[in-house]
């Protein structure tokens, strides 16, 4: 892999893990060479929005409250989002 921000290249990352404040838990992977925060690696945990209205709220909540929503993201979201909102629907 490439750095981001240094351009160096490494093959493992370092990581750190992390519990956000939505209960999510993932692990944060970082360059060994300069440090730099490359990505979250989520790991299980409650499916969650992390964009638009409903953002960091549980999916499984917003079916209830909010069906039509779900159902219009499902259609213009891209894939990944899609498979976890068709589960609840």
């Amino acid at each position: 892999m490439i750095c981001k921000l240094c351009k160096k290249e490494f093959d493992e990352f370092k990581t750190e893990e992390k519990t956000f404040a939505n209960g999510t838990k993932h692990i944060g992977a970082y360059c060994p060479v300069c440090g730099a925060h490359q990505q979250w690696l989520p790991q299980g945990g409650p499916d969650i929005l992390y964009y638009g209205k409903y953002k960091d709220e549980k999916i499984e909540d917003i079916v209830k409250k909010d069906k039509c929503y779900l159902e219009w993201l499902k259609d213009n979201c891209k894939r990944s989002v899609k498979n976890k909102i068709v589960k609840y629907l």
